[in-house]
């Protein structure tokens, strides 16, 4: 939902009067960052196998407004 409101507030200031509009750069990305190979679960506990499959992906995500 919030990426809805400011995609929403992005496309509004498109339309507003020239004299007030500001020059600025943004941009985003989101990269999944999941491994691809199963990973040591060492500090969890008492675990020590190998992680078994995926049930989230780790996404990194980035937003720069200049």
């Amino acid at each position: 939902m919030k990426t809805f409101a400011f995609v929403a507030a992005l496309l509004l200031a498109g339309f507003m009067p020239v004299e007030l509009r500001a020059e600025c750069r943004i941009g985003a990305a989101a990269v999944d960052i999941t491994p691809a190979f199963s990973v040591r679960l060492s500090g969890f506990g008492f675990r020590r196998a190998e992680s078994e499959g995926v049930t989230q992906k780790i996404w990194a995500k980035a937003l720069a407004v200049d």
